[in-house]
């Protein structure tokens, strides 16, 4: 873009000599060079304009006609002198898009661009400046100053993205339990109910991290900030893994039953199943008539995966009587036998002897 230029002027209230010429402009920010400038023939014209004819002791002697009161005094007229030398100030803006507008403001006229430079020029002098308003960025300086003192000079600016909060809450964890939002592939980490992020306006990829035990709603998404804070909400759900107890060794239509983690589960077939989250349970199998289940009881691991427990079942043969058992009978039968016995002889009458006499 063409440079854009300021000028230097300064208002003379006083008769202009050479000393006070020379003060003046130093006042004013000139630098040798200007006051070179203003002494040569090509600027004689600006000053004789305002000050009349005048005597250069640094050119030939057809200047000595004016005399030594013209050559002592140049005038003493009263006006603006303006000095036509400029430098370039160049403005290094970094950290926008190309072809982002930005813009100075420099003693109130603004200097706009969409490169990464913006060259103004400018005559020697103290300038104040400040950066235009880009949305979504944060200019660093926002205000500033320069100095222009007979060369050129830059001064840098640098972008920042304006940053916003983005607020990922969870629902479902137990309090303490460690999840991350995977974000620009880092992961930020929390044992709360939030991970905050600071995002810079534009749309961004997310996803959440994995939590075992747990299946999370959504698993990943986009985060879009446009000039606002925002909210993204995440649900965690507890996973339940299969878990399935085969019984071996039961006859066909055999019903087996077990008491799992409090819960009594019957089977009508081979097996009997449940779904459970990870963690320990105890199990005991229930009685099942002319069976011994093997093991009886026991605790069962669930860790992130299907957990199948064979239980086996041994037969018991139909109970018959033991050797003990029959002499107990027989013995019974016995003592029935004798007591028939000792009635029956009770019953008859008996004839009795006298022992002191003879028979009757």
């Amino acid at each position: 873009m063409p440079k854009s230029q300021l000028t230097w002027e300064a208002t003379w209230t006083e008769p202009i000599t050479m000393a006070a010429l020379t003060r003046r402009l130093y006042e004013e920010g000139a630098g040798k060079e200007d006051l070179v400038a203003l002494l040569k023939d090509r600027d004689r014209e600006l000053v004789e304009r305002f000050c009349g004819p005048w005597y250069h002791p640094l050119e030939d002697a057809r200047f000595e006609r004016a005399g030594t009161r013209v050559r002592q005094r140049l005038g003493t007229r009263f006006g603006i002198v303006s000095l036509n030398s400029t430098y370039n100030v160049t403005f290094n803006g970094s950290g926008l898009p190309l072809g982002t507008i930005w813009s100075v403001v420099i003693n109130g006229t603004s200097f706009p661009s969409t490169g990464s430079e913006l060259s103004v020029d400018a005559p020697n002098g103290t300038y104040a400046f400040t950066v235009g308003p880009v949305p979504g960025y944060v200019p660093i300086p926002r205000v500033g100053g320069f100095r222009v003192s007979g060369q050129a000079l830059s001064v840098g600016i640098a972008f920042s993205p304006f940053r916003y909060l983005a607020t990922f809450t969870e629902k479902g964890l137990a309090p303490g339990r460690n999840w991350s939002v995977v974000l620009d592939g880092k992961g930020e980490w929390t044992t709360g109910a939030d991970v905050k992020l600071d995002l810079p306006n534009g749309s961004q990829s997310w996803s959440l991290g994995p939590v075992q035990g747990f299946h999370p709603s959504p698993t990943s998404g986009t985060v879009s900030i446009l000039g606002a804070d925002v909210r993204q909400n995440v649900t965690f759900q507890v996973v339940e893994y299969p878990v399935r107890i085969y019984e071996a060794g039961l006859s066909p239509g055999t019903n087996g039953s077990v008491i799992f983690a409090g819960e009594a589960l019957v089977s009508t077939g081979p097996s009997l199943g449940t779904l459970e989250p990870n963690g320990t349970f105890a199990f005991t199998m229930g009685t099942v008539q002319g069976y011994v289940p093997s093991p009886r009881e026991g605790m069962l691991v669930v860790n992130g995966d299907a957990v199948a427990l064979v239980i086996n079942y041994t037969a018991v043969p139909p109970s018959s009587p033991s050797a003990v058992g029959i002499d107990r009978d027989l013995a019974l039968v016995v003592v029935l036998v004798l007591l028939i016995a000792a009635n029956l002889v009770l019953s008859f009458p008996r004839k009795r002897r006298r022992l002191d006499g003879p028979p009757r």
